[in-house]
Parts: C-alpha cells; sequence; structure tokens
C-alpha cells in the first residue's frame, strides 16, 4: 500500500511539473510580441518620470529579489542533490534523470516567477514619485490658492499614472496564464506533499518531502507579496487622487461637503426614519386594545 501511494504520488508530481512546464513556454512564445510592446511602454514611462524629482532607480529592492531567488534555487538544487546522493543505490539511472529534469524544471518556474516579481516592483517603484507629487501639490493647495502650475502638474500626474494603470493591464494580461500555471503548480505541490507525508514512514524521505517544499512555499509567498504591494501602493494614490477630488468642495466647518450629495444624505436619513416610525406605528396598531378596569382601594371601595 505505502509503495503504490508513493509511486502514484511521484508520477503525479512528474506529471504536473512537465505540463506545467511545457504550458509555460508556450505561453511565453506566443505573448512573446505583447511582451516587447510591454517593455518598450515602460521605457517610454521612464522617459516621463524623468521629470519627476524623486524618480531614482530601485537597485537595492531589485538585489534583494535577486539574492532571495537564488536561495530558492540553490535550496532546491541542494535538496536534489542530497536526495540522489542519499538514495543513489536505491533509484535507477533513469529516476536520477527525472530528479534533474525536475530540478531545472521548477528552477524554470521560479526564474519566471522573478521575473514577474521584478517587474511588478518597477511599476511600484514607478508609482512612487507620482504619490509624492500629488501629496506636494496637495500640500501646495492647503497653504495657496489654485494656480496653472498646480493644473499642469495634476495633469501630468494624471497622465503618467494612467500609463502605469495601463502597463499594470498589460502586466495581467501577459502573465496571467503564467501566475494562474506558478500558483497552481504550488498549490499542488504542497497537496501533493502533505498528503505524502502520512505515507512516509521513513524519516529521512519525510525529510526530503518537506525540504523540496519549502523553496516552493517561499517563491509563492514572495510573489503574492510583490503583487499585494503594487496594488497597495495604487489604492494609495487612488485615495489621494479622492481625497483631493472632496477638497474642491466647501465644506460645512469640515464636517462635510455641502453639495448635492448632502442633498441625497438628507433624503436617505428622512426616509429611513419615516420608515423606522412607520413599522412602529403599524406594531401599536397591531395590538389588542386594552380597557381599563376598575381599581379597588384599600379599604374595598372603588
Amino acid at each position: 500500500m505505502f509503495q503504490s501511494t508513493f509511486t502514484v504520488l511521484s508520477l503525479i508530481q512528474q506529471t504536473t511539473i512537465m505540463i506545467i512546464f511545457g504550458a509555460t513556454i508556450v505561453d511565453t512564445m506566443l505573448k512573446r510580441k505583447k511582451h516587447a510592446n510591454f517593455l518598450n511602454n515602460l521605457v517610454e514611462l521612464d522617459s516621463i518620470l524623468a521629470e519627476f524629482p524623486s524618480n531614482e532607480i530601485c537597485k537595492d529592492e531589485l538585489t534583494s529579489l535577486h539574492r532571495q531567488h537564488i536561495f530558492v534555487i540553490c535550496f532546491n538544487g541542494l535538496n536534489r542533490i542530497c536526495d540522489s546522493v542519499v538514495n543513489v543505490n536505491l533509484m535507477d539511472e533513469h529516476e536520477h534523470f527525472y530528479n534533474a529534469m525536475q530540478f531545472f524544471q521548477t528552477a524554470s518556474l521560479s526564474l519566471d516567477a522573478y521575473y514577474i516579481r521584478c517587474l511588478a516592483t518597477i511599476l511600484n517603484h514607478r508609482c512612487l514619485p507620482i504619490f509624492e507629487s500629488l501629496n506636494a501639490i496637495g500640500d501646495d493647495l492647503k497653504m495657496s490658492n489654485s494656480s496653472r502650475e498646480h493644473t499642469s502638474k495634476l495633469i501630468s500626474c494624471f497622465k503618467t499614472f494612467d500609463n502605469v494603470m495601463h502597463l499594470k493591464k498589460q502586466l495581467s494580461n501577459i502573465f496571467g496564464v503564467q501566475l494562474l500555471l506558478i500558483t497552481a503548480f504550488d498549490f499542488i505541490i504542497s497537496t501533493i506533499s502533505v498528503y505524502g507525508s502520512m505515507y512516509y514512514h521513513n524519516l529521512l524521505t519525510l525529510y526530503f518531502n518537506i525540504a523540496y517544499n519549502i523553496p516552493q512555499t517561499v517563491k509563492c509567498v514572495l510573489l503574492a507579496t510583490s503583487l499585494d504591494t503594487l496594488g497597495n501602493q495604487m489604492d494609495l494614490i487612488f485615495l489621494k487622487i479622492n481625497h483631493m477630488e472632496k477638497s474642491k468642495y466647501v465644506t460645512a466647518s469640515n464636517f462635510y461637503p455641502v453639495n448635492r450629495a448632502m442633498l441625497y444624505g438628507m433624503a436617505a436619513a428622512i426616509v429611513t426614519h419615516m420608515l423606522i416610525i412607520f413599522q412602529f406605528q403599524m406594531w401599536e396598531d397591531s395590538q389588542p386594545n386594552i380597557k381599563p378596569q376598575n381599581v379597588t382601594s384599600i379599604h374595598g371601595q372603588p
């Protein structure tokens, strides 16, 4: 039972790696023109951002990403080498070959995830000058009146942010299938590892199974963190734009803007209160009438 289950899990794992690796290569070849267009648009965005004062190159962040994925690949390779060395007498030649092929394929998927993380980090860094410019414009508007210079800066920020949003959509369209394959690969491999750990009676085999799952989990967490950081940075810009939009109205002592939205809110509050009162009135009308009874005094007389 143990041997058959272990063989089936290994076959599923090898088949999953081969299918996802092949699908990733095919998707990359089919979208190579869109990929080139995306990189050209990114270069154009860099030329536009040269006008912003805080445009710096994110070398430190990219270097950190580089080291993280080197750790993932080296850890995976070390685990494969140890597995082959320890089980050198138990594994056939074709099993050693499959082991090396799996390392090459998983390393390619890790490099694919690393590349997507780099692009997301670059886009995230390109959002920082836009947010800082909007923040500076908002501070200037609080201190002084609006001017043509502020208007031109706002238009430039909006156009640049629109270009960033377009690049983010291109990133989703180009690498959406690859992200689906990478996350599905990590999920399937983790599921197989957790399920297979229940059948590994050998502690050494259990160790290799857990050690093989660690780099896949780290890669998935790092990829999700980078893409989440990009989304949060864009949310900050949206909130800043929304706040600047609301500041154009005349406020009632900074409590709320006096505009048509205020009228809609007042009408909604009145209707809500009327419904509550109407419900109480219906409840009172539905209660049975209680007739007053004669009250007897202490001396027995009404």
